[in-house]
């Protein structure tokens, strides 16, 4: 899709070997989001949250035809 964004995980290809579906993405060490958001013994602190959220937002393209 042509999207460069330090928050967001590039993939170079994608195919099929058979029955089995790649992709091939860049190395990205520490883990997931979703594995981190696992670990969390509570609430998140409201500003973790937001840093969170923007972070994930700013790596977020507008939907297609939008004036954003």
């Amino acid at each position: 899709a042509g999207l460069s964004h330090p928050n967001i995980v590039p993939v170079h290809d994608t195919g099929e070997a058979g029955a089995v579906c790649y992709l091939v993405s860049a190395y990205c060490p520490g883990g997931s989001l979703a594995a981190w958001l696992r670990r969390q013994t509570g609430p998140l602190p409201a500003a973790t949250a937001a840093r969170l959220v923007a972070a994930v937002a700013a790596a977020t393209p507008p939907p297609a035809g939008s004036r954003a």
